[in-house]
């Protein structure tokens, strides 16, 4: 049972000393307990990252991505924070938008949907590094004109011809250690001529223990049972990314708490 603020509170009092106040104890007691450290080791990457992975398994586990963004909050987020950008676009231009680490294309074709719906004209440039994302992408993405796919490192984007309205980074940042996560926002706020979204999960022992849970209840895959666990453990919180958008000099920007544990960084030029 998840203990409540109160208890920790009577717990840490009772054990307060002369050189800590109560209250200080009390806050750090339940932030080290409910949101731990990061855990990020480059050398165990997530398994949907693992060259060879078994591709079966891999188009099953993007599945259960694709799922999980649209039922628990991610398109949803992502679409209610970029229709202001869009509204800073004039009328009748074309919108471009850039994907950066794009996964199996959901957001891609949710943001043609989204532009459809309400006469906007996009065009968007969905990016990934791994070839089998980049195929996943090509395979849902089919027949829809205003999607391109391009299969490239998105830590090395540079120069004119990737700039674009919107840059967008969905479930991308936690594959990457804090230095290329800075450099990642840098490099989306260079590229960005309206502004940046990123959509992220919020690193916290309830979130991850929820996703442990919901991912045992619906699913034998073994990719989906440890990525999403380990996504919420190698996450960022908000005030992290906070931080890092100050180290990559980005001077408008906002966190945004959305539910079921999602946060996202947007940044304006």
């Amino acid at each position: 049972m998840l203990l409540s603020g109160a208890v920790f509170d009577s717990i840490v009092l009772r054990y307060s000393t002369e050189d800590c106040t109560p209250h200080r104890i009390s806050v750090l007691f339940r932030m080290s307990f409910l949101v731990p450290s990061r855990r990020f080791d480059p050398d165990t990457p997530e398994l949907m990252d693992v060259a060879g992975i078994d591709e079966d398994l891999l188009e099953e586990d993007l599945r259960n991505l694709r799922r999980l963004n649209r039922y628990f909050g991610g398109i949803a987020a992502v679409r209610k924070h970029i229709l202001p950008m869009f509204d800073g676009i004039q009328p009748g231009k074309e919108i471009t938008i850039l994907d950066l680490a794009c996964g199996s294309g959901d957001h891609p074709v949710a943001l043609v949907h989204l532009a459809r719906s309400i006469g906007r004209r996009v065009k968007i440039r969905a990016v990934d590094r791994n070839p089998k994302m980049v195929a996943a992408t090509t395979r849902l993405t089919t027949g829809f004109t205003e999607i391109e796919v391009h299969q490239a490192d998105i830590l090395g984007l540079h120069g004119r011809e990737w700039n674009s309205d919107i840059v967008l980074c969905s479930l991308a940042l936690h594959h990457f250690s804090e230095v290329d996560a800075v450099r990642i926002i840098r490099s989306m706020t260079e590229l960005s001529r309206v502004g940046f979204i990123i959509n992220e999960i919020n690193r916290n022992r309830l979130a991850a223990w929820c996703a442990w849970t919901y991912t045992h209840l619906t699913t034998l895959n073994r990719i989906t049972l440890n990525d999403t666990y380990a996504s919420f453990r190698r996450a960022f919180t908000a005030n992290e990314l906070l931080s890092m958008a100050e180290r990559a000099s980005v001077e408008r920007c906002q966190v945004y708490h959305e539910p079921l544990f999602r946060i996202l960084l947007t940044g304006y030029r």
